[in-house]
């Protein structure tokens, strides 16, 4: 059965108590790099102005638990300064690790962990979120509801200042928003604020969401398109795959493994809210979709990365010895992707 929570006093001072440091790492660095830390780790970050603004960018390489045999690993960009930062790029690489990152000039730079170089340039391999052909500038939201002033729009337009509410009657469970992507694509996490991120106070006078629900669904769940068959069209609920979630009740960023390819469309559904303090509305303040790239557009696209050449003054590495923030060896590999703040590993 499907509720509304309202926390006690007493819980929600202790959870407080219990969270006060990922909220210090949250205030630092804005919610969407302190929530990456918190649920990946981080292995490596670089700055650097990849789009020529005359304003640096932040680079992110993270991992999931080192701990685990198979692992996810990931390339974030974040746009600002903090703790104002955003995320401006975002995609996860399968089959694959990263190990470092460094811009140099408009060029980024990823190391993988086979000794290997991804080299992407910005409006290319690098689409960030404002370019033309970059995934979320072709993603389409609808809403079941929506409040006035708060349209479908708000909540993938890369402002936590603006959000997504709900308008239907009552607390708003069983309201539904949906990103149509504007082609098949593989994803590896959706991340969502919820609630409103207009500041401490917009976001406990408006209800957020406590449980919530995720739909990944591909071409063959809503219907064949050449066909001109829509399912929706024809009363059909498709089910797709649905992941549920819970937020914890503060103003945070989660990351929700989704981890299904061809994914057309994501519908994020509430299940139960955290009752505002003024406002009956459920706010949801951002959604990003995080792409999970293949080996086509990784590994089969790098270079190796050159050792160190040994009259530069030193022997080159072992070719069998693995690469890692913690050898040396490894590292004095890759002189040029970081000398001198992070060039990168040339042809010559």
């Amino acid at each position: 059965m499907r509720t509304s929570l309202r926390l006690p006093v007493a819980v929600a001072l202790t959870a407080l108590a219990a969270t006060s440091a990922n909220a210090a790492a949250a205030s630092e660095n804005g919610p969407w790099l302190a929530a990456l830390s918190s649920a990946f780790v981080v292995v490596d970050m670089s700055t650097g102005d990849l789009d020529g603004d005359g304003k640096d960018e932040t680079i992110v390489c993270y991992r999931e638990d080192t701990g685990r045999t198979q692992q996810t690993s990931g390339v974030a960009v974040f746009s600002g300064r903090a703790p104002d930062l955003r995320p401006a790029f975002h995609v996860q690489l399968d089959e694959t690790l990263c190990e470092k990152v460094r811009v140099s000039g408009k060029k980024l730079g990823i190391l993988l962990t086979d000794r290997k170089q991804l080299v992407w340039s910005p409006g290319e391999e690098l689409k960030l979120r404002s370019d033309k052909g970059s995934l979320h500038a072709g993603i389409r939201a609808t809403a079941t509801s929506s409040a006035p002033g708060t349209s479908p729009e708000r909540a993938i337009d890369g402002d936590l200042a603006s959000s997504w509410a709900e308008g239907s009657a009552g607390t708003g469970i069983g309201q539904t928003l949906t990103l149509t992507l504007p082609k098949p694509t593989d994803v590896g996490y959706v991340g969502i604020h919820s609630g409103s991120g207009a500041g401490s106070r917009a976001f406990f006078d408006s209800n957020r969401i406590h449980r919530g629900s995720l739909r990944a669904k591909t071409e063959a769940d809503v219907g064949d398109t050449a066909a001109g068959i829509d399912f929706s069209s024809l009363g059909i609920d498709a089910i797709g795959d649905r992941i549920e979630f819970t937020c914890e009740n503060k103003a945070q960023v989660l990351y929700i493994p989704v981890n299904r390819k061809g994914v057309v469309e994501l519908q994020l559904r509430i299940e139960s809210v955290y009752l505002g303090d003024k406002k009956d509305d459920t706010h949801v303040a951002e959604v990003e979709v995080v792409p999970m790239l293949g080996l086509s557009e990784t590994l089969d696209r790098a270079r190796a990365a050159k050792p160190k050449d040994a009259a530069a003054g030193g022997a080159k590495a072992p070719a069998d010895e693995p690469t890692s923030p913690a050898n040396p060896a490894g590292d004095d590999a890759l002189k040029k992707l970081d000398e001198g703040g992070g060039k990168l590993v040339t042809d010559e």
